[in-house]
């Protein structure tokens, strides 16, 4: 039987004249330094001051929408009902959400292009009419004054199309 033994000594002196080089400490250390720049820079672009001598092309950044902007142009419709009782469980529907309930005879909504305006008579269950009395100068004509019979269920009444003024 051999007995091996390994002097420490030797290696512990072997392992202190390795070079102190480590490439994991250099990386983090960069992480590190460009992630403080970064945000030092951010927090520089929130100062108007700064923001003057660090951006000097901004001829690409837009202005913040406004209260008043819109972004798709919208139109009006009024639908009257034109026989049965007012009631809250009519419901008006505008691309399946509901908009308004037929409490009053005359409802005015404001839409936008591809809108879907339905009715939902599923809870009251009674026969109605409903006719699209009036219509914004942008909105296609074609559905003006039609008479719409509504009888339990869901009811499809418009499809909205605006008219382009470019063309």
């Amino acid at each position: 039987m051999k007995l091996v033994m390994f002097n420490v000594k030797k290696r512990k002196e072997f392992e202190n004249k390795r070079p102190k080089f480590n490439i994991e400490k250099l990386l983090f250390l960069g992480f590190i330094m460009v992630f403080l720049v970064l945000i030092l820079v951010q927090a520089a672009l929130t100062s108007p001051t700064l923001r003057t001598f660090l951006v000097t092309d901004d001829k690409y950044e837009g202005t913040p929408l406004g209260v008043e902007e819109t972004i798709y142009e919208e139109g009006k419709i009024e639908l009257d009902l034109t026989s049965g009782n007012c009631s809250p469980d009519i419901k008006i529907l505008v691309n399946g959400e509901e908009i308004a309930d037929f409490t009053k005879s005359h409802i005015g909504l404001t839409v936008k292009n591809g809108d879907i305006v339905e009715i939902d008579d599923s809870i009251a269950k009674v026969n109605i009419e409903v006719a699209i009395s009036s219509i914004s100068t942008n909105i296609n004509q074609n559905g003006l004054n039609r008479v719409t019979s509504i009888s339990k269920g869901i009811n499809r009444i418009a499809i909205i199309k605006l008219i382009n003024k470019n063309s």
